[in-house]
């Protein structure tokens, strides 16, 4: 339908300045700005590192928009704001070392049944990117990296104390069953003194057999040596001989 007064548009533009000046909108553009989209998904650390700061950046950060614009009609176009952004105190030092940001952006909506959807954040119209996201990038991507490695620290921390613990367990384990056996010993010298004799014997018995089969096998024209079983069992001895040629 014409408009050839311009009812109808400076209708919608008065129209979209709430929409345009939402705090749904401020705080997409902060988020984004400290380098994570709401509507993006943390499926690994280095995402949900991001996701972390800029969260915990956006909640100390205060928006003023100078000036708000609807350019477009009622199905889509773009919010042009003109806007003042108070970084975080504590991280001014860390986010380049100024405390005010400030210029314009273009909110690019599309209308979706009853609500507007926010498709993207722009230095220009249609194009471009976010400057205040690429002015801020080196500085965020630096505070995540150190976050993960902080993380990282902390696990192989973590692990180095799990492993001291458990070996200080089996150590303690260790000493007590020394300790109950030497306890034992001095209450039943009898029966530790049978049980060495017993020791003794199944060794020389072992021995014994071991040199009949040695003897067994250079009998035959073998070569008596050892056999390698496995990780767990480690060697047996055994009889080889040589395959003819």
């Amino acid at each position: 339908m014409d408009d050839p007064f311009g009812v109808q548009k400076a209708y919608l533009a008065k129209k979209m300045v709430p929409v345009c000046t939402s705090g749904f909108l401020k705080r997409a553009f902060v988020l984004e700005m400290f380098g994570h989209l709401e509507s993006r998904s943390s499926t690994d650390e280095e995402s949900r590192a991001e996701e972390s700061l800029a969260e915990e950046l956006t909640s100390q950060t205060f928006l003023i928009v100078k000036s708000a614009k609807w350019e477009g009609n009622s199905v889509s176009g773009a919010c042009h704001l003109d806007m003042e952004v108070t970084l975080p105190a504590a991280y001014v030092s860390k986010l380049g070392g100024q405390n005010v940001l400030r210029g314009d952006m273009w909110f690019n909506m599309e209308a979706r049944d009853t609500h507007w959807k926010l498709l993207s954040i722009t230095d220009y119209q249609g194009s471009g990117d976010n400057s205040f996201r690429r002015f801020l990038a080196p500085f965020t991507q630096a505070l995540v990296q150190a976050r993960l490695n902080a993380a990282k620290e902390a696990r192989i921390a973590e692990a180095k104390r799990v492993d001291a613990e458990e070996k200080a367990v089996e150590q303690q384990q260790a000493d007590q069953a020394a300790a109950a056996r030497r306890e034992w010993i001095r209450k039943h010298p009898a029966e530790y003194a049978a049980q060495q004799r017993a020791e003794a014997n199944r060794r020389a018995a072992q021995v014994a057999d071991e040199r009949r089969r040695r003897l067994a096998c250079e009998a035959r024209g073998g070569t008596w040596g050892q056999t390698v079983l496995d990780a767990n069992f480690g060697f047996a001895p055994s009889c080889h001989f040589k395959i003819a040629q």
